[in-house]
């Protein structure tokens, strides 16, 4: 199978063309963890995850809300 390269949150990671965004978030983030995702600096909706393919190149931001007061 094909591997393409991208980068989450800065460091490089191969995954397998035609992945998609759930594959990575599911790799990449804790399971109960709620998560906001970007690829290439554009928000993603949770509910888009599975819909959205990742190309070669992407670069995409996994962030975890951070509380405080």
């Amino acid at each position: 199978m094909t591997t393409i390269q991208i980068h989450i949150n800065g460091e490089p990671h191969t995954f397998n063309q035609g992945s998609t965004l759930l594959d990575v978030t599911t790799q990449y983030s804790q399971k109960d963890q709620s998560v906001a995702v970007a690829v290439n600096n554009d928000f993603v909706p949770r509910t888009q995850y599975a819909h959205t393919p990742i190309n070669n190149g992407d670069a995409i931001d996994i962030v975890a809300p951070v509380g405080g007061g």
